[in-house]
């Protein structure tokens, strides 16, 4: 277990492990990270990334920020996006496409199925892409700058 601090003074305890569901890198469940550990020393995106989370978290509470990001896919996706831009962040090549395609199809935001086609995810794709690139998000089906 790692200890770092977010906003300078806040604790996020970090855990390198396998025990995560599959396909998932790392997750962030109120101040405790889980990351796998064939990302530990080798991939810092993905701890700025889960590290986004934490602040969220403490932005808004457990309980808020639990029920929004599950009950709420306008929320889900702008803690998404955030998490992802800081993310990039730490890449010299450009995940952009990648990572619209995740937040797209890995977070249930779009009533997308196995069976939606490429016709069905473009429009939602580049909106995200559009999102990751601009400091502009969707929320409630209207754009706002992010400060």
């Amino acid at each position: 277990m790692k200890i770092k601090f977010v906003y300078g003074i806040l604790p996020a305890l970090v855990f390198y492990t396998d025990s995560l569901p599959v396909g998932t890198g790392g997750e962030a469940r109120g101040p405790v990270v889980r990351i796998r550990k064939k990302y530990e020393g080798t991939d810092s995106g993905i701890l700025a990334h889960e590290l986004t989370h934490v602040k969220q978290f403490y932005r808004c509470g457990l309980v808020l920020h639990s029920l929004r990001y599950r009950f709420s896919k306008a929320y889900r996706l702008w803690a998404e996006v955030q998490a992802y831009r800081e993310q990039l962040k730490h890449y010299t090549d450009d995940r952009k496409k990648a990572f619209a395609l995740y937040i797209v199809t890995g977070y249930d935001l779009f009533n997308l199925t196995a069976a939606s086609s490429v016709d069905d995810i473009n429009p939602q794709f580049n909106v995200v892409q559009y999102m990751l690139t601009s400091g502009v998000v969707l929320y409630e089906g209207e754009f706002y700058a992010e400060a």
